[in-house]
């Protein structure tokens, strides 16, 4: 089968999350892109709050690489150019590679529209130097090729009229053709500030309450956005409709910034506050970016890229990129703002590392990201508050985030991280009256969030702290007859008395397999919760969590727990859940979590299999995950969200992925993962350091023992002096 666009976007598409394409969108695009030109790079554009409706496909096309030409011929040899649409575009393609256009005309987008038979919608983007009338010239001709004369010296007109009319500065980027309407012009304007926008539409003769409302909008989102475009419609003049364009990053051929995922994140919420974008869409599009290389891609690279690669000589290789454009909110009058999101992915090359790069171990590259990751945290901790995050679960959490967050810097060790771990556990122990943490100030306390701050405790020497021994005397009450751990007490949640109000919230209240694992290292937990994971295991070798779609935590934290446990039935507990957690790897390192590659579901699994008996093919799948996790660590150190908090209903005992539910977000901002990640790593880091050798068993402060699962113990606190002297 010829070479197409679906070759790559079948790659792409293993990260593209299903909150934002569907399984039967993706298939329908893939088909799509079958007839599509192997001109690698494409984007979605989505709907970000509301029903999902249709997903518009996008390609790029610029000068660089013969794209144009390689086009053109493309059209030919399909019998494209039958229709006259499709012979305009090719024209346009052939007239730009043969110079006429060249340095006026940067690249040329085509929507393909979801209804089957009508040419793509094409957008073409002019260079920015000069003034408003050095891109006329070539708009004029492009027109003239894509619309024919007499249609081009309207379009043409109607554009010049709206850049003379434009303030200092603002200019014309784009124009577009749109394949639904004859004679409709798309007239995108940039080169203004954000706070700018309303004095581009007073000089085009806006309606004055439509200019306050944009406006307003666009001074609002400026925070967040590196520049911004206004993209109007003229049909026989310009439509009352106008959409703002928020940018908040710059080249999508560079790799992001952290400065540019903090712009995302901070849009992204605050279309959320503003009821214009969805919860767990804005989750989803901030696990998109990344990149696929080829060893690490199960599916075929396509073959125009490696003829390219080996064109280029062995220093430079083809990825896959994926990355965030920008936003598009559309004011219609008397309407409320609706907001889309545009994303994509395309070919980037890279440059082979040099011989000495390839060298460095990789244990030394390890302790190098866990180290990043720590920093990150530390960067991001507030200065009178923990970190928060999953802000789509009733605006997030900052105590058990919290508490989770900075036990993994303690375990991370070093003066710095203490110190914000030391912070974390003041902050804490201030907060509440009653004992007990809980996910918020706001929320009622529970077993989760206390254990965590109790395992923080544990490892900074505070768990004779008035604080630490009220709270573990709350988690007690927590344990059920069968040994297991329940999230919430009847009483907690109001429903103490009748059998009915107790069977509503049976599932909060029911042993969990996360929690019960992660309160095994805690006093008096230990042998309880050690029987009861022994008898929970699923056949398959995995523990299912309750508040996670995403059974590797609860199984990582399990092993953990084994790990420090004697006998024959916690050796083949462990070694039944290292098979499962090894044949979730692929042969990159990734792990899959939701249908797409999982920082978290790969920390989680490192975790399994570092806490199993070691055999040749568990170091292996290990290795292949660190370098998997080193791959897909932010420039600022940071991994992206993919721990998916779920909240059942209360009286759900056995939730699924696909079940009804009262909430669910990603960590966003990415604490939570990066958390895991470093734990993970510093493990690994460990283990790799001792060789694997068993340390001495040594009962720590928290009733665990280490172990070869690489837990350190934590800090001992002071013997009292006499009885130092009765010894």
């Amino acid at each position: 089968m010829p070479e197409s666009l679906a070759d790559s976007l079948a790659i792409a598409a293993r990260g593209l999350p299903r909150e934002l394409v569907s399984r039967g969108e993706q298939l329908r695009l893939l088909r799509r892109a079958r007839g599509l030109a192997p001109v690698h790079c494409a984007g979605f554009e989505i709907r970000l709050a509301g029903a999902p409706g249709g997903v518009d496909l996008q390609q790029r096309i610029t000068p660089r690489d013969a794209e144009p030409e390689r086009f053109a011929a493309f059209l030919a040899a399909s019998g494209r150019c039958e229709q006259a649409g499709w012979r305009r575009i090719r024209d346009f393609l052939l007239a730009w590679s043969d110079g006429e256009l060249a340095g006026t005309v940067t690249e040329c987008w085509l929507e393909y529209e979801p209804a089957a038979g009508l040419s793509p919608c094409v957008f073409v983007s002019f260079a920015r130097r000069g003034g408003r009338r050095e891109c006329m010239p070539a708009l004029r001709r492009s027109l003239e090729i894509l619309a024919g004369r007499e249609e081009a010296l309207r379009l043409a007109a109607a554009a010049w009229e709206v850049a003379r009319r434009l303030p200092r500065g603002a200019t014309i980027y784009d124009v577009g053709l749109m394949a639904r309407r004859a004679s409709a012009l798309r007239i995108n304007i940039g080169g203004f500030a954000p706070t700018g926008a309303a004095a581009v539409l007073a000089a085009l003769g806006w309606d004055r309450a439509e200019q306050v409302r944009i406006g307003a909008f666009a001074r609002a989102a400026a925070p967040f956005a590196r520049h911004c475009k206004l993209a109007l419609d003229w049909h026989g003049g310009l439509l009352p409709r106008a959409g703002l364009e928020i940018v908040p990053g710059g080249d999508p051929e560079l790799a992001e910034t952290a400065a540019t995922r903090a712009r995302w994140r901070g849009l992204l919420a605050w279309l959320c506050s503003k009821k214009a974008c969805d919860a767990d869409r804005a989750a989803a599009l901030l696990c998109w970016p990344g990149e696929d290389e080829p060893p690490g891609c199960p599916l075929p690279w396509p073959e125009s890229l490696v003829v390219e690669s080996l064109a280029r000589g062995a220093g430079e290789f083809s990825v896959m990129g994926r990355r965030l454009s920008h936003v598009k909110v559309d004011f219609v009058p008397r309407r409320p703002p609706a907001a889309k999101a545009y994303f994509g992915f395309g070919r980037l090359w890279r440059r082979a590392p040099a011989v000495a790069e390839a060298a460095t171990s990789l244990h030394a590259a390890v302790r190098a990201a866990a180290a990043r990751g720590a920093a990150f945290l530390r960067s991001e901790q507030p200065r009178d508050a923990p970190w928060k995050d999953f802000s789509g679960v009733q605006g997030g959490s900052e105590e058990w985030v919290g508490a989770y967050v900075a036990a993994a810097l303690a375990r991370n060790r070093g003066n710095e991280s203490l110190r914000a771990a030391r912070a974390t556990w003041n902050w804490l122990a201030r907060l509440r009256n009653a004992p007990g943490w809980g996910f918020g100030p706001l929320f009622s306390a529970d077993a989760d969030s206390t254990l965590w701050a109790l395992r923080l405790a544990s490892l900074l020497g505070r768990m004779r702290a008035p604080r630490a021994r009220g709270g573990l005397a709350f988690l007690r009450r927590h344990r059920l007859r069968d040994g297991g751990v329940g999230t919430f007490l009847p009483a907690t949640l109001g429903h103490a008395g009748q059998a009915r109000g107790r069977r509503a919230v049976a599932g909060w209240c029911r042993a969990h397999a996360e929690v019960t694992a992660a309160a095994g290292a805690l006093p008096g937990f230990g042998d309880r919760s050690a029987a009861w994971l022994l008898r929970a295991q699923r056949r398959d070798g995995r523990w299912q969590a309750y508040w996670y779609d995403e059974d590797a935590f609860a199984t990582a934290l399990a092993v953990e727990h084994l790990a420090g446990r004697r006998g024959e039935a916690s050796l083949r507990a462990r070694t039944r859940a290292a098979r499962w957690a090894a044949a979730r790897v692929a042969r990159d390192g990734a792990v899959s979590g939701a249908g797409r590659a999982s920082a978290f579901a790969a920390a989680c699994c490192l975790r399994i299999l570092l806490a199993a008996p070691p055999t040749g093919d568990m170091r292996a799948a290990t290795r292949r995950i660190c370098a998997w996790l080193l791959a897909a660590q932010g420039a600022d150190g940071s991994w992206s969200g993919t721990a998916p908090l779920r909240v059942p209903l209360p009286g759900d005992p056995r939730p699924s992925a696909s079940g009804a539910r009262m909430g669910f977000s990603r960590d966003e901002r990415g604490f939570f993962t990066t958390a895991t990640a470093i734990d993970a790593l510093g493990r690994f880091a460990e283990t790799e350091r001792k060789g694997r050798r068993a340390p001495a068993r040594r009962r720590n402060a928290a009733g665990a023992s280490a172990s070869r699962s690489g837990t350190p113990a934590p800090a001992r606190p002071r013997r009292s002096r006499s009885r130092s002297r009765r010894r």
